[in-house]
């Protein structure tokens, strides 16, 4: 997660809650400093866990939308995919964005679809979807 500027962004914009996975000590310590500057506790929740290894979703319903940022380079939102996909994080009809090193072929794991793929800069972005059985 990060910083959680994405999903702190996403709640701006309309969306009810945001869960944030974090491995990092430092990283979720900022995430808890700017949740609670903007005071959006009660719409957001922070794990502490590796994106690859999520394990089952949480009780409740499957979210809407996974946005994936991983350290470029290393094939983690590959990993991180798959660990939604078995974990059944999202629903069948929800979206996942991966955003990659343009210079970095991503090789989607069984079962999903590009929806479509923007370059800007150094980055591309990967918008996808669970195939259709």
């Amino acid at each position: 997660a990060g910083t959680g500027a994405v999903a702190l962004e996403a709640l701006s914009r309309g969306a009810s809650f945001a869960l944030m996975v974090e491995d990092g000590a430092e990283a979720r310590a900022l995430i808890r400093d700017n949740v609670e500057s903007l005071g959006v506790g009660g719409e957001t929740r922070i794990f502490r866990r590796d994106a690859r290894k999520l394990g089952a979703a949480p009780a409740g319903e499957p979210f809407d939308l996974a946005f994936l940022d991983p350290p470029y380079g290393k094939g983690l939102g590959e990993l991180a995919l798959i660990a939604l996909r078995d974990g059944g994080w999202v629903k069948p009809d929800g979206l996942y964005v991966l955003e990659e090193a343009a210079s970095t072929v991503v090789q989607l794991p069984g079962g999903f679809e590009k929806l479509e793929q923007r370059t800007v800069g150094d980055t591309t972005v990967y918008f996808l979807r669970r195939q259709s059985a």
